[in-house]
């Protein structure tokens, strides 16, 4: 359920006009309302496993203009999310991000604006229902993000993220391969989602 509207409606054109960088840089900004109308590739790998009428406990890593953030409250309206991104370099979307989610109770989200890496040392292990990692995919820190975050999951939880089978440099997908080296360390049954550019494993 949403908590109220922002004080001023924004489209894309606004946030380009008042953002010129961003739009010079190709980021395809969200018009207010999208939360109810789209979904994302990152939101829809988790709908699929996020019960709608239980309050889990997610994190996601990597929040941008959190438009993956706002669509996982709107749809599933018993989760509570801790979203984390530095925002490093661009700090501009950090407020289009905050604007984004002024429109859901603030008891629902807590925004960690850190390191992500760093931020995983904040929590027990065990302590989320998901985690979705989708940070920096600059090697070596998506694996250093996968295993930080993985052990934050519950038995039976999920572990999922983004950009596999997206992003092939010298013919190596370097995300699928940290993806896989963490999986079979952990003795994972990993599961790939190459129409949304994802992957899950449950946690045993």
């Amino acid at each position: 359920m949403d908590h109220g509207r922002p004080k001023r409606a924004m489209t894309r054109e606004d946030w380009y006009e008042r953002f010129p960088r961003v739009r010079e840089a190709g980021w395809g900004i969200a018009d207010d309302g999208f939360h109810e109308r789209e979904v994302t590739h990152e939101a829809a790998s988790m709908l699929a496993h996020v019960p709608i009428d239980e309050p889990w406990l997610g994190a996601e890593i990597g929040v941008a203009q959190a438009k993956s953030a706002s669509i996982m409250l709107h749809r599933r309206p018993l989760i509570r999310l801790v979203l984390v991104d530095n925002w490093i370099g661009w700090r501009e979307v950090r407020e289009i991000a905050d604007h984004h989610l002024s429109r859901f109770d603030p008891g629902r989200y807590t925004i960690i604006d850190r390191d992500s890496t760093e931020a995983a040392a904040q929590f027990p292990d065990k302590h989320f229902d998901y985690v979705f990692v989708d940070a920096s995919k600059t090697p070596p820190k998506y694996r250093m993000d996968l295993e930080a975050w993985l052990p934050k999951v519950r038995p039976g939880g999920i572990f999922a993220g983004h950009d596999v089978c997206r992003f092939v440099k010298d013919g190596v997908d370097h995300v699928l391969e940290d993806v896989k080296v963490v999986a079979a360390a952990a003795g994972a049954a990993l599961n790939l989602v190459p129409e949304w550019y994802s992957w899950w494993w449950k946690v045993e």
